[in-house]
C-alpha cells in the first residue's frame, strides 16, 4: 500500500488501465451471458444462484465504473484510481436512483436491503452512460502511446463490444445479442 502522500508515475497509470480494463471487460462479459441466456432461454428459469452471480457481477463492474467516472478529483491522499488521473473529464454515468439502489441492492448488508419491496428489474439498456463514458475513454487514452503499449488488440476489441452495444446491428457477428432486461427471481434474498 502506498503512502499517504504519492505521486501517480506511467507505471502506476499503466497498472490502473490494466485493471480499467479488466472491469470493462467483465461487465461486458457478465452482460453478454445475461443477454443469451435471456434470449435463447426466455421462458426457462436458471438456477437462482447462476442469475445472482451474473447480475452482481454485472452490477459490481458497472459500479466500479461508476466510481472511475464519476467520482471527483481529490489530492494526493488516496489511492483510488479515477479518470482523471488519466486527463479524462468526470462525468455522471448513473442516476442518483441507479447509483442507490446498486448500492442498497448489492453492495450493503443493511435493512434498507431486506426492506425492498419488490425485486429490482435491471433493464441493461438504462447503462448506456457507462458504455459510451468507457468508449470515450478508451478513445481518449488510446491516443497516448506510451500508457497503451501492448494494450492495443485488447482495447480495441473491448471497444468494439461497446460499439456494438451502443450501435446492434452496426458491428460484426462475434458480439452479444441485444437484451432488455434481466430480472432474477421474487423469492431472491436480494
Amino acid at each position: 500500500m502506498k503512502s499517504q502522500n504519492f505521486t501517480i508515475g506511467i507505471d502506476d497509470l499503466r497498472r490502473g488501465l490494466a485493471s480499467i480494463l479488466y472491469e470493462i471487460e467483465q461487465m461486458l462479459s457478465a452482460r453478454s451471458e445475461m443477454a443469451i441466456l435471456a434470449q435463447e432461454h426466455p421462458r426457462r428459469r436458471l438456477s437462482l444462484g447462476t442469475e445472482i452471480a451474473l447480475l452482481e457481477s454485472f452490477l459490481v463492474h458497472i459500479r466500479n465504473l461508476d466510481d472511475l467516472y464519476s467520482k471527483p478529483k481529490r489530492g494526493n491522499l488516496q489511492p483510488t484510481i479515477l479518470c482523471d488521473d488519466y486527463g479524462f473529464d468526470k462525468a455522471d454515468v448513473l442516476d442518483k436512483d441507479d447509483r442507490k439502489l446498486i448500492n442498497t441492492y448489492m453492495s450493503h448488508l443493511s435493512y434498507d436491503r431486506v426492506c425492498l419491496r419488490d425485486t429490482p428489474h435491471w433493464d441493461l439498456t438504462r447503462f448506456g452512460r457507462v458504455y459510451e463514458s468507457s468508449l470515450k475513454f478508451l478513445s481518449h487514452i488510446g491516443k497516448d502511446s506510451q500508457l497503451v503499449d501492448g494494450e492495443e488488440q485488447r482495447i480495441k476489441k473491448i471497444r468494439r463490444d461497446l460499439r456494438h452495444i451502443l450501435s446492434p446491428g452496426k458491428t460484426d457477428k462475434h458480439s452479444d445479442p441485444p437484451t432488455e432486461a434481466f430480472t432474477t427471481s421474487s423469492d431472491s434474498p436480494h
